[in-house]
């Protein structure tokens, strides 16, 4: 070893080299967990049970930081592992099948979040996981939405309190966006429910449902549809077995936020609307009136805050 103290650049070199690679993979795995626990333990001990072994060794090399790693102070870079752990777990085929990391995904990441401050980086951390369980905040996004979602499903990006570019303008995948926009839903709960495909799915994904109108019942211009909360998710259709129905979000007074609404919901209702009825749009949205004289439909009310494993962590 004499040679690298006589040598002042093969020493400085190994000096650097060693710093830079102080950390093993799994002492960074090890760090961005108990970071991690420190905002959520729930979501702490769930990856920590998940992510082990090779996993474990993969991960912790991807989510180093290499000579970024001493332009920032120690919290906020182990702050920036931590979300990237999550990233690289959840938005990648490691959590679904169906899910593939973009190639770009650490330096989309890391270009995003290098000049933020550590609360920030914290709350793209929290998308992780649910952290409301007030169902009005739900109503409170929808009804300030101002349009349709816009963005693809994965997005490195992505916190809370930013701009939520994500999803597409259907009715469903807005209300899901919304949802976990809210803080009602975790990330890994939208990512894992993005489409329905029948009465039953939807019963599974948001538990047991109130019927607010049964189809037995006539609805005409008349009537009006019992009243829903603030913030309760709304579903209606033509018939109880056809699945793709129309999904809002209750503003309470019997109005309705959602997206390609019937044009009784306003001049931009067919891209988003806040200013809807839920009785015209369960009239006209679904043609109860028809040319058979026969109104009928079926009408469901979910509680967000009952949805099963909205936590998903």
């Amino acid at each position: 070893m004499g040679i690298f103290y006589e040598n002042g650049f093969i020493h400085f070199y190994l000096k650097y080299l060693n710093m830079f690679n102080s950390k093993t993979p799994e002492d960074r795995i090890d760090d961005a967990i108990k970071y991690i626990g420190t905002l959520d333990p729930q979501l702490s001990n769930e990856i920590e049970n998940r992510v082990k072994g090779n996993t474990a060794i993969t991960i912790g090399r991807d989510i180093s930081l290499g000579l970024f790693a001493k332009r920032i102070d120690k919290d906020r870079r182990i702050a920036l592992r931590a979300l990237l752990l999550c990233q690289r777990y959840y938005l990648s085929n490691l959590w679904s099948p169906t899910i593939q990391l973009d190639n770009l995904w650490k330096a989309t990441s890391i270009d995003h979040w290098k000049s933020r401050q550590r609360s920030a980086i914290d709350r793209a951390i929290l998308l992780f996981t649910a952290t409301s369980n007030n169902a009005t905040s739900l109503a409170d996004v929808a009804e300030t939405a101002g349009g349709p979602p816009n963005g693809h499903h994965v997005n490195y990006r992505l916190s809370r309190d930013e701009r939520f570019n994500i999803g597409s303008g259907t009715c469903y995948v807005a209300m899901m966006v919304w949802l976990l926009k809210s803080g009602l839903v975790s990330y890994q709960w939208y990512l894992s429910n993005t489409s329905v495909t029948n009465i039953a799915g939807l019963k599974n994904k948001f538990g047991t449902p109130q019927q607010i109108w049964n189809p037995a019942q006539q609805f005409t211009m008349i009537n009006q549809l019992p009243p829903v909360p603030r913030g309760y998710i709304v579903y209606i259709n033509y018939r109880e077995e056809i699945s793709f129905g129309h999904w809002m979000v209750s503003l309470g007074n019997g109005m309705a936020a959602g997206c390609n609404n019937n044009i009784t919901g306003g001049a931009t209702a067919n891209l988003y609307s806040n200013n809807a009825t839920l009785d015209s749009q369960f009239y006209h949205g679904f043609n109860l009136g028809n040319a058979t004289g026969t109104p009928r439909g079926v009408a469901y009310m979910f509680d967000p805050t009952q949805i099963p494993n909205r936590h998903m962590v």
